[in-house]
């Protein structure tokens, strides 16, 4: 799951009887279950309990020797990201010595909470645009679907060619490569490449689409920190990320 998700997701909660007899489980509530990333406990998850138990079985009751379970619905994941630790308390008596009192019950699981999706942030914020940048090929694939299902204005930047007549060298990478350039320039909104050159290729390979394109400059500004990339030939280029001027404009946002 991504941080801050808002589409439900659930924790399951076995149950099992080690006597023979009948207990009864207390009404389970939000607060059984618990967050944290140690030491901090994290109280921005949102939790909808179960009405009863999974099985459907009538009230709370599990046998001597049964098992059951409590489905947990999360509605909203918490903010932070990485390993998050989740404990459950359960709360039962002995229906056979109900005035021995309360009896609590814990467990614990993990769960990995990842950086929010592109798909999430471009629903919530509706960015006037949205930028994807080769030579990540799978960026400009994320683009595209981001693209298709909501219809925000996108800009593919694929500064040089993804594919030529002998690059990639791998037939398949060549091929997945090719199927994704394809839908990248028929529905981006604009393309964006650095040379004259690979611009007129992508022209007179799409035509229909030629007009759509433009010529970037690649420039260089304060160098901040090292970031390890690749370029054609798997060769490793000089760790360098760059910093880029003024993007987007005041009362614009992009993704």
């Amino acid at each position: 799951m991504n941080a801050g998700q808002i589409s439900d997701w659930g924790l399951r909660v076995d149950l099992v009887n080690t006597g023979a007899a009948p207990v009864t489980i207390a009404a389970p509530a939000a607060g059984d279950i618990a967050f944290r990333i140690p030491p901090d406990l994290l109280t921005d998850y949102l939790v909808v309990a179960p009405a009863g138990l999974a099985s459907g079985a009538p009230g709370l009751t599990i046998a001597g020797g049964g098992a059951d379970s409590l489905i947990y619905t999360v509605s909203t994941t918490g903010s932070d990201t990485g390993l998050v630790d989740v404990s459950v308390t359960t709360s039962w008596t002995d229906d056979n010595d109900p005035g021995s009192g309360t009896t609590i019950s814990t467990g614990g699981t993990n769960v990995h909470v990842m950086q929010p999706s592109g798909l999430r942030i471009a629903r919530e914020h509706r960015p006037d645009v949205m930028w994807s940048t080769f030579p990540i090929a799978t960026a400009h694939l994320l683009g595209w679907g981001i693209h298709q299902l909501t219809g925000i204005p996108w800009v593919a930047d694929f500064r040089d060619s993804m594919t030529e007549r002998t690059y990639p060298r791998d037939p398949t990478t060549w091929r997945v490569h090719r199927w994704i350039e394809c839908r990248v320039v028929n529905s981006c909104d604009r393309a964006v490449f650095t040379t004259p050159g690979a611009r007129r290729m992508y022209g007179t390979r799409t035509p229909c689409r030629s007009s759509r394109t433009t010529q970037g400059l690649t420039g260089l500004t304060t160098s901040l920190t090292a970031k390890p990339g690749a370029i054609k030939g798997g060769r490793l280029p000089p760790p360098l990320l760059i910093r880029t001027k003024k993007l987007p404009r005041k009362g614009q946002s992009v993704v």
